[in-house]
């Protein structure tokens, strides 16, 4: 019998949100719910509504413009598209509006994740929105009400890992 139990999930839909529940795991290390949703937009609406059964748990919300996920540490995306490094197809410059989450800043810089979350202002219409970018670099990303692409520079955006942290690095 193997520790990890799986719960079909295609009867439980979220009609209203158009977010389907595609499966549940449950193991050892935690439980995993997987969503399909339509957008990043719908993603990110259902994840800051949903409530983490247990510290272990995982939320992760399938979209065609990248995973977005969720767990103890908050909301973020599992991993940047293609086209966010794609520089040169910038419209506008977008610029950070509010601080990061400390833990997502650190995990970037330690390279464990190859993103961290912000919320962005789009430089074209002013729409502020959460959005993953490169640590130190620039990005680019795309707003979800004018679909202008904004060029994000996160160069200021510093983590400054502690030696404790150091367990952290693969």
């Amino acid at each position: 019998m193997s520790d990890t139990q799986k719960i079909p999930a295609d009867v439980s839909k979220w009609a209203e949100d158009v977010i389907e529940c595609r499966e549940i795991r449950i193991s050892p290390a935690g439980t995993y719910e997987v969503y399909r949703a339509p957008s990043a937009v719908a993603a990110k609406e259902f994840l800051s509504r949903k409530s983490l059964p247990d510290s272990d748990a995982h939320i992760i919300v399938e979209t065609p413009e990248g995973n977005w996920c969720s767990d103890s540490g908050g909301i973020y995306l599992e991993k940047l598209l293609p086209f966010q490094l794609s520089l040169e197809r910038a419209q506008c410059r977008g610029r950070i509006k509010a601080r990061p989450s400390g833990l997502g800043l650190k995990m970037a810089a330690l390279g464990l994740m190859d993103n961290f979350t912000v919320d962005v202002k789009c430089g074209r219409c002013g729409h502020v929105w959460l959005d993953g970018l490169r640590y130190r670099d620039k990005t680019l990303v795309q707003c979800p009400r004018c679909r202008a692409l904004n060029l994000v520079d996160s160069r200021r955006c510093i983590s400054r890992p502690k030696p404790s942290d150091a367990f952290l690095k693969p």
